[in-house]
């Protein structure tokens, strides 16, 4: 298959994916549905003109991830990845954000963490 097959393809799955999307707050479907589609317009139109294979089949690679994680998770917004260990998010759809949540650590977990043993706090 060729790579202009691939992204046609990889679009009209997202355009079909926004149709049936529905929201975790029956309320946001709308509003979550014309995100999908903005956020493909803007993205597909964004590299329209690339032409280097590898960086084709990246863009399609990392556009096939957020697909997946969006369909796991129920949220079609980007899931911020610098999240620390033991933390979570909270999603506010009308502001489009999302907002740290830090979990209860427990001391030993605490040992584990890379800050800590960058810091010297690790006892071995």
């Amino acid at each position: 298959m060729n790579k202009r097959s691939e992204v046609l393809r990889l679009y009209r799955r997202i355009i079909r994916l926004s149709k049936d999307w529905v929201a975790q707050e029956p309320t946001n479907t709308n509003e979550e549905q014309k995100y999908i589609r903005e956020e493909a317009q803007k993205g597909f139109k964004a590299y329209k003109n690339e032409k280097d294979p590898e960086k084709i089949s990246e863009l399609l690679k990392e556009a096939e991830k957020r697909v997946e994680i969006a369909c796991h998770y129920q949220i079609p917004y980007d899931r911020p990845f610098y999240l620390p260990p033991r933390s979570s998010f909270d999603v506010d759809s009308s502001s489009k954000s999302a907002k740290q949540r830090t979990l209860h650590r427990s001391p030993i977990s605490s040992k584990f963490l890379p800050s800590a043993a960058s810091r010297g706090n690790s006892s071995d």
